[in-house]
């Protein structure tokens, strides 16, 4: 299962909103809780341009 919870585009004022979608889909769907065990945090890399070298793009977590 995969699931985005944060992106570093994410409009704040549309944060909250999105959780709460969020939150509803999942009742629907009938989910029940769960745990998760979190793992190592990674990331994937971009060019920064202008001499700075390597800037994360992308920022995980592993869970299983």
């Amino acid at each position: 299962m995969h699931m985005t919870v944060h992106t570093l585009e994410a409009i704040e004022e549309e944060v909250d909103d999105v959780a709460d979608q969020l939150e509803q889909a999942i009742r629907d769907a009938y989910v029940l809780p769960f745990s998760v065990r979190t793992g190592p945090v990674g990331c994937f890399w971009a060019a920064a341009g202008s001499g700075f070298g390597r800037v994360p793009r992308v920022v995980y977590q592993v869970c299983f």
